[in-house]
């Protein structure tokens, strides 16, 4: 399988999110492969299922023109400024039920011990330092394709990523953790030879390239930039697919799970559910969305869960969350 290396210096958020997604479109359609570095203006990224605002630091953000914008896989809300690489890998494949997030950090993992520093693979989508997050992954999932992506910590301004995102402390608290700056690190401070961003994203370019046998490096094909840009705006910049129309809930939940935080918000009306959100830093092979449409118009408080809900469509819908525990969770 031929892999693209694709060289791309803008550091507009919308429009690399947009072409990413346009590049995955791409392998599924060409089954071909796509390789991407980029980076980001300052910017909170949530993640596919969560609640935009209840993520982010509006009162920070806003007067610093921070840009917001949702991504398409799960996990967690991250801060992205210029002192932060972000990687892309995308591949065509037959099996879309595989995500494997460890194979996928091979080449990140190999490239920093190489530069003689101690990373390692921990928890469920971290790669650490001494006990320090400097990358977190994600992967999504479609027809015909998979996608890795990761940001890596390399001197980005960690008091910006504080005070942009709302820090939950019982998110926290089951790790023994009590801020998002007590677990992050740059990457930066552990080099043993000091660089700059520029050589460093030089170096995991070509550690990509070997990685993967890409044959063809090159910029985004002008179909390509096009649809990225128009996608940028139609999607991206919108709105309705980064803030969403968020009911005011009547019936509140929230539980960490050990695949991920998932939030349930219920408006109950004479008796049944009239609106039901689901969201979360989960990771997900499809959306919530049949779970939601299932819940809406039940009678509340629940009954008959098992049949409403079968195990085939929650193990699809929250990964690493077990049906029973996501229905006891919902009876609550």
């Amino acid at each position: 399988m031929n892999f693209n290396y694709i060289l791309n210096d803008a550091h507009d958020p919308r429009y690399n999110l947009a072409l990413e997604e346009v590049l995955c479109e791409e392998a599924a359609k060409r089954r071909e492969g796509f390789l991407m570095l980029w980076s980001n203006d300052p910017t909170v990224v949530v993640g596919r299922f969560q609640n935009t605002a209840q993520e982010v630091m509006r009162e920070f953000i806003a007067p610093r023109g921070i840009h917001v914008v949702r991504r398409i896989t799960g996990g967690g809300a991250v801060y992205h400024d210029r002192g932060n690489l972000n990687y892309s890998v995308i591949l065509p494949s037959q099996d879309e039920s595989r995500l494997d997030i460890q194979a996928f950090s091979v080449p990140l993992l190999q490239y920093l011990r190489s530069l003689g520093v101690a990373a390692e693979h921990t928890g469920r989508n971290d790669v650490t330092v001494k006990g320090c997050k400097i990358s977190g992954v994600a992967q999504y999932a479609a027809a015909g394709m998979v996608l890795h992506h990761g940001t890596i910590l390399f001197d980005s301004r960690l008091e910006d990523v504080e005070r942009a995102l709302r820090v939950k402390p019982e998110k926290y608290q089951s790790k023994g953790f009590r801020s998002v700056r007590s677990r992050v690190t740059n990457l930066l401070p552990h080099l043993p030879q000091k660089m700059t961003l520029e050589r460093f994203q030089a170096g995991f370019a070509a550690a990509l390239i070997r990685f993967y046998h890409a044959e063809t490096v090159r910029p985004p094909a002008a179909a390509e930039a096009l649809n990225a840009q128009e996608l940028a705006v139609s999607k991206y910049a919108s709105w309705n697919w980064t803030w969403g129309n968020s009911p005011d809930f009547t019936v509140n939940n929230e539980r960490r799970f050990s695949g991920g935080t998932v939030q349930i918000g219920l408006v109950v009306k004479e008796g049944r559910v009239e609106d039901c959100r689901i969201y979360g830093d989960f990771f997900s092979l499809g959306t919530p969305g049949e779970v939601e449409a299932r819940i809406r118009g039940q009678r509340y408080p629940f009954v008959g869960l098992e049949a409403l809900l079968p195990d085939e469509l929650l193990e699809r819908s929250f990964l690493s969350v077990s049906p029973g525990e996501f229905r006891a969770f919902l009876a609550e």
